[in-house]
């Protein structure tokens, strides 16, 4: 711009994934690196999805492949770089045209293999962050689940300690109105024992 050269700032990423094809993908795009990035942020619809170059030149850009509709998809970024594609494939077909759609042409058996392995590349990450997501909000729900019943508890435990301070206090008023309570009341009476002791030959003797 005005002779200044542009350079383009990636967006802040959390995680970074790394990938190469399958071996057989190999013969047709080569022994290339896939970078997936998942942005720390919701990304615009032209800084998402996966810029597929070839000798540094820009082909396409922002594929997702059969998931741009998943709540993920908008934090997915990347890029594949491709020297391959600078070929015709088996049939003499170019993996580009001239017409600067910057759409690869899909006929091409090396574009083929190469969306191909990129879409199933993005569906088992989206795949993996449905998982661990899931996973977070189980965790989430145990610990309210964990807080609320402790809550429960609590609550519970205040009402019965209150229900034995109520009782205990009613019981000392009543000991204290009547000390009685506390166990039998013995009055004493004068008794007379009488016991008789047999004594043998000698008779009986009274005491």
């Amino acid at each position: 711009w005005n002779t200044e050269p542009l350079t383009y700032s990636e967006p802040a990423h959390r995680t970074e994934w790394v990938l190469e094809p399958p071996e057989e993908y190999i013969p047709q795009i080569g022994n290339v690196q896939l970078y997936v990035r998942l942005s720390e942020n919701w990304l615009s619809e032209y800084e998402r999805g996966i810029t597929i170059t070839a000798n540094d030149v820009t082909h396409e850009c922002n594929f997702l492949g059969d998931h741009g509709n998943s709540p993920h998809a908008g934090r997915i970024f990347g890029s594949v770089e491709v020297p391959f594609l600078e070929q015709e494939d088996e049939e003499g077909r170019p993996a580009y045209t001239a017409d600067r759609t910057m759409r690869l042409n899909r006929e091409n058996l090396r574009v083929d293999a190469l969306l191909s392995w990129i879409n199933d590349a993005i569906g088992d990450i989206i795949k993996a962050l449905e998982t661990e997501e899931k996973a977070q909000q189980d965790r989430a729900r145990q610990e309210q689940l964990r807080k609320t019943a402790k809550t429960i508890e609590d609550a519970l435990n205040r009402r019965l300690a209150h229900a034995f301070e109520n009782m205990e206090r009613k019981v000392n008023l009543k000991v204290s109105a009547n000390p009685s309570l506390l166990g039998l009341d013995v009055q004493n009476s004068d008794l007379s024992t009488s016991v008789e002791v047999s004594g043998g030959d000698e008779g009986q003797q009274e005491y």
